[in-house]
């Protein structure tokens, strides 16, 4: 018999991708938890006093009878929500093959800082240096050695079924699909039509999707153009008319 769940409350922001990975894997688990949002710019006490770096996803875990724990750092917490619930592991079973796979979750991040640099590009050169980057390292992702798989029989990172490298990678592709809308422009088929199917394929996984509210594009767009002066905001501006 299972053993009962722990109380799971998941602190989060709206915008945040390291709270997505969070969020997508307690959807992927099905597993039972509150959501408390919390304002960046402004952070409550509280938050303080739990995270002392004031960090978000931060996970709040009350074992059954038992005194509240916290969680930092989203790929600890994924890692630890994956030995909860009835379904099937996001991680492979073979210890080498798990390894593989959490070292290029770490890799992810290193994506994650590089689109958040273009996203504060002031000019189109900025915005090209940091986006070319981006896109040397997410064709490191499609290359066939990185998985036993071939590349056409891969439509995950690892095959034909989702893992949780995909859903760590999610907020990456839902990034790049934020600049994909702002420049009007496919960045990933013309290198790599790999890259826009996998895209494609872990956007539309209902985890992913539901990680994030449906307003979710305006709310980011909003955010992109709080800086008038960088280039994404300028190209949004001119979208808008």
């Amino acid at each position: 018999m299972n053993a009962p769940l722990p109380t799971l409350e998941l602190i989060a922001h709206a915008t945040c991708p390291y709270v997505q990975r969070a969020s997508a894997v307690l959807q992927a688990r099905q597993l039972p938890h509150t959501r408390t949002e919390v304002d960046l710019a402004n952070k409550p006490a509280w938050l303080l006093e739990l995270s002392p770096l004031g960090k978000v996803p931060l996970l709040l875990v009350t074992p059954p009878n038992g005194p509240r724990h916290r969680i930092a750092e989203s790929l600890v917490i994924c890692e630890y929500l994956d030995t909860l619930g009835p379904t099937p592991s996001l991680l492979p079973a073979d210890p080498l093959n798990k390894a593989r796979h959490k070292a290029w979750m770490e890799f992810s991040g290193s994506l994650l800082m590089g689109l958040s640099s273009s996203f504060g590009a002031k000019t189109e050169a900025e915005f090209d240096t940091a986006w070319a980057e981006v896109a040397r390292k997410l064709a490191m992702v499609a290359q066939s050695d990185v998985s036993p798989t071939p590349l056409e029989a891969r439509r995950f990172f690892d095959g034909p079924e989702p893992a949780m490298v995909d859903l760590v990678f999610a907020p990456v592709l839902r990034y790049v699909a934020t600049l994909e809308a702002a420049l009007g422009k496919d960045l990933l088929s013309p290198a790599n039509p790999w890259l826009k199917a996998w895209q494609g394929a872990v956007l539309a996984l209902p985890a992913v999707q539901a990680a994030v509210g449906a307003d979710y594009p305006a709310v980011f767009a909003a955010r992109l153009r709080k800086d008038p002066t960088t280039y994404l905001a300028h190209r949004l501006a001119q979208q808008l008319g």
